[in-house]
């Protein structure tokens, strides 16, 4: 349940492998195992960072990472997965209940600059019931070789969340500390999410009881139930007299 907005690590990157994103950086610990370093990551806003590197959201580099209902938006990077970038021969990625939406890369290659989310390795990606403004591989990009875990058709694919008033802009230059990103009652987000292994918590990022009925997608939950009862119609009652009636 953090605000993470309008932040950039530098300027320039020198360091490689060890270096790129601006809301968060996810890496190993060098003093432990290298498959020890675990992180969960849920209900936060991730929002207008850059990074002159790859990852402008956030940089996992081998690690464990479960994302889970994040609001990743409007983050800018200078070279891939301006969402986020995901590098490592043992990193494992279960992504789930994620907006991601308006997340861009700046440098001049149209294909790669459509993908907000760029997995450059891993050995485990689970992606499911995740926001997206494209199709899936428009939007996710990976080396060869990656596979996913289970299916992806609970992803939802839209052209607009809905959010109440988010930032309009793209990246650091825009001050992101006063915008509105909860989703709106008519958001595609509302109920489409999945709380298996999602780890969901008590709330959501405003302190609201997290899982009403069905747990909404993004950092927000809505009080609006998965099923709603129809209104009653009042019966229109119709007199014939007289009764009975002839042609």
């Amino acid at each position: 349940s953090n605000l993470i907005v309008d932040n950039t690590h530098d300027s320039t990157w020198l360091c490689g492998y060890t270096d790129g994103g601006g809301g968060l950086h996810l890496a190993h610990n060098n003093n432990a195992l290298w498959d020890s370093t675990e992180y969960l990551v849920r209900n936060n806003i991730i929002a207008n960072n850059y990074a002159p590197y790859n990852g402008g959201g956030l940089y996992i580099y081998n690690a464990k990472v479960k994302l889970m209902n994040n609001t990743i938006v409007n983050n800018m990077s200078k070279y891939q997965g301006a969402g986020f970038y995901v590098f490592g021969t043992i990193s494992q990625i279960r992504a789930k209940n994620n907006v991601i939406y308006g997340n861009r890369n700046n440098f001049a290659a149209p294909v790669a600059d459509s993908q907000s989310i760029y997995i450059a390795g891993a050995t485990y990606l689970d992606f499911d019931y995740n926001f997206l403004e494209k199709p899936l591989f428009s939007d996710l990009g990976k080396a060869a070789g990656i596979v996913f875990a289970g299916d992806t058709l609970g992803n939802v694919i839209a052209t607009d969340p809905l959010l109440t008033g988010p930032t309009t802009g793209i990246g650091n230059m825009v001050d992101a500390m006063q915008y509105d990103f909860s989703i709106t009652l008519t958001s595609p987000c509302v109920n489409a999410g999945d709380s298996t292994g999602a780890s969901p918590a008590a709330t959501d990022y405003a302190g609201n009881q997290r899982v009403v009925d069905r747990i909404d997608i993004g950092a927000y939950e809505t009080d609006v139930p998965s099923s709603i009862k129809e209104p009653v119609v009042p019966k229109l009652m119709v007199g014939i007299a007289p009764n009975p009636a002839h042609a």
